[in-house]
């Protein structure tokens, strides 16, 4: 084979291999065009979302694959959650991947409340007028404080709170708190079971309400879960009266339309007749993170639970050392 021969094969075998990737980059391109391209080819009306709050229509936007943009303003006279105005006008055409902006009735601060459980009453107080966020100071209010005796912790010792430490929090929100005394006339109202001063309890969120019944060691149950349709008062304990040797509370609950990283749960559920029972939040990622929400040493026939749950979490309801109930609770919208 001649020299001249040789150079005409190698140039042959560069043009093929040129061709050959050209090709291959071309298929590549155009299998991403058609991904793309199908990705969703729907083609709707806008509805009118203005009015509605965003949680009702979160999946039905989600549906149209809308490109979806949140801005928050404040408006104290409107409820919120609500959308407030829609980019996109109702009746017009919309396209998978256009870009809906949205606002919605809000604080533009989300605060992260924070953990006061062992830390002095003088502290926390200090601490809920330096709330920070962004380079802002913003203030959170004491709503309700309890007092129950204790002599294990130090006078003045944060035992209980409500919101919870690391749920989110609005600024000029309450926070309930459940405070350790050492003081006489504490002790005196502590040690008659039966006549425990229940009427400041009422109204305050079911979280500090059970942590001050399980310090004072006495028989308390839920008998009726009321739904209530304000969110703001869901876990709200309304009534609290004593019968046939134990507490018995009403509380409100809204029934959530979509589970988020953090809200009110609730169950229902006949385990009876039962004695010594305790019911805990257990951390399915960390079975040694348990807190725990309920504890009664009465006979419970059908228990009544309503709870606050951050993240994902795992309830279990043991009787004489045995679990008789459990619920996994998983977020649909985490973090």
């Amino acid at each position: 084979m001649t020299e001249q021969k040789k150079e005409w094969i190698k140039l042959a075998v560069r043009y093929a291999l040129l061709f050959f990737l050209a090709g291959a980059l071309f298929l590549v391109m155009a299998l991403t065009v058609f991904s793309l391209r199908n990705e969703s080819t729907g083609v709707w009306t806008m509805p009118n979302v203005s009015g509605s709050y965003y949680t009702d229509v979160h999946n039905e936007l989600a549906r149209m694959n809308l490109r979806i943009e949140l801005d928050r303003e404040y408006f104290p006279d409107r409820p919120e959650g609500i959308i407030l105005t829609q980019s996109i006008m109702p009746g017009e055409t919309v396209h998978s991947r256009d870009k809906l902006l949205l606002t919605v009735n809000a604080y533009r601060a989300i605060l992260d409340m924070p953990d006061f459980k062992g830390a002095p009453f003088a502290t926390v107080l200090s601490s809920l007028k330096q709330m920070t966020y962004e380079d802002q100071v913003f203030a959170l209010r004491p709503g309700v404080v309890t007092y129950v005796y204790d002599e294990s912790m130090p006078d003045g010792t944060v035992m209980e709170q409500f919101p919870p430490g690391g749920s989110k929090v609005l600024p000029d929100s309450t926070v309930d708190l459940l405070i350790s005394s050492k003081k006489e006339e504490v002790k005196k109202v502590f040690e008659s079971k039966t006549s425990l001063p229940v009427s400041e309890l009422k109204n305050v969120r079911i979280d500090v309400v059970s942590g001050y019944f399980m310090k004072a060691g006495v028989d308390y149950q839920i008998v009726s879960v009321e739904p209530t349709k304000d969110d703001s008062k869901s876990g709200q304990v309304t009534d609290i009266t004593f019968t046939n040797n134990r507490y018995e509370l009403k509380v409100l609950y809204r029934e959530p339309s979509e589970r988020f990283n953090e809200g009110f749960e609730s169950i229902s559920k006949d385990i009876g007749p039962a004695q010594n029972c305790e019911a805990s939040l257990v951390n399915p990622n960390d079975e040694e993170d348990r807190r725990l929400v309920w504890k009664s040493p009465g006979v419970v026939e059908e228990l009544k639970l309503v709870f606050f749950r951050i993240g994902e979490r795992r309830l279990e309801v043991s009787c004489g050392g045995d679990v008789v109930y459990k619920k996994k609770f998983t977020p649909e919208y985490p973090g």
